[in-house]
């Protein structure tokens, strides 16, 4: 793959990754969804894992290539 792709693919890893977790915690902050408990507070707590999209995505492609 050649080094353009790389950038491509590593922003649609990190995005993905990140809105994984905070897509969960804006409908649960909008009350558009009814999430258990638990859930709402580890979505909203400090152990989130959504800040570490970047840092996921960039290990996860360095261990790819």
């Amino acid at each position: 793959m050649h080094q353009r792709g790389n950038v491509w693919l590593y922003m649609l890893v990190a995005y993905g990754f990140t809105w994984l977790f905070w897509v969960p915690d804006a409908l649960i902050a909008q009350d558009i969804w009814d999430a258990p408990e638990g859930l709402r507070r580890y979505l909203s707590g400090p152990f989130n894992l959504g800040p570490w999209g970047p840092l996921f995505a960039a290990f996860a492609l360095t261990f790819a290539y």
